[in-house]
């Protein structure tokens, strides 16, 4: 299969940008994120938690539906909190959102998100709420804890995984796009970069042209945030109101 993302120099607005035609998208039918395809649950860390500009000790994961339900493999690498990505199509199995739903619903510490494959927009607003959520999380989790003789304990080392509700290939794709964007939004990275990132954990992993466009469509959010001219809307915006 094709390589499909390249790092590319230059940049926008300070951010790298990326340049990615059509043909660098290949398909995620097959790779180690895959559960119908593998049957086995697959995780791998993407990335050291920034938060604010500074590397902390937690890390970032991405695995498939497997190694979102196995809690040994959770413990084993250290995951206390989780993002579970969905689509309204995968609401069809009733049996299996009822029991996941109602776990999350009791869970503070799992996110989860439906995704509308139709509208464009929404993958911007899941990147955003899971990036809101790993920051969030991240600094109650660097909070200093007492111990019981009323010093502080040692600050335990708790990850964050990304990763789809069902095992179905759509869902599996998504929560990868998902992912993208985090590190994307997280590292100030283009998506050339992100991807690339990715990929150097499961080569395998690759995008569809649709979600490619789609997250090409948040780099060019990310840039327009940057932009001289939005930042200095924002300052005219304080100064009137300050």
């Amino acid at each position: 299969m094709g390589q499909c993302c390249t790092i590319r120099g230059g940049g926008i607005n300070g951010r790298p940008s990326s340049d990615i035609g059509d043909k660098d998208w290949g398909t995620t039918d097959i790779g180690p994120y895959s559960s119908n395809g593998t049957g086995v649950p697959a995780i791998r860390v993407i990335s050291t938690v920034i938060v604010d500009g500074r590397p902390c000790k937690n890390s970032l994961y991405l695995g498939n539906s497997l190694a979102g339900n196995d809690q040994k493999l959770l413990a084993f690498h250290g995951i206390k909190r989780r993002i579970q990505i969905c689509t309204e199509r995968d609401h069809k199995d009733l049996d299996l959102f009822a029991r996941q739903n109602e776990r999350a619903m009791k869970d503070p510490q799992i996110l989860s998100v439906t995704l509308c494959a139709i509208k464009k927009t929404n993958l911007t607003e899941t990147i955003e709420k899971s990036y809101k959520f790993i920051r969030w999380e991240t600094k109650l989790m660097r909070k200093p804890v007492l111990s019981v003789y009323g010093r502080q304990a040692a600050v335990k080392r708790e990850n964050i995984l990304i990763h789809s509700k069902s095992p179905k290939h759509q869902t599996e794709a998504w929560s990868i796009a998902v992912a993208c964007g985090c590190l994307m939004k997280m590292c100030n990275w283009s998506l050339d970069q992100a991807l690339y990132h990715i990929k150097m954990q499961s080569p395998e992993v690759e995008l569809s042209f649709e979600l490619g466009n789609r997250l090409q469509t948040y780099e060019r959010y990310l840039n327009f945030l940057t932009s001289p001219t939005h930042k200095g809307a924002e300052e005219e915006t304080l100064e009137v109101h300050g």
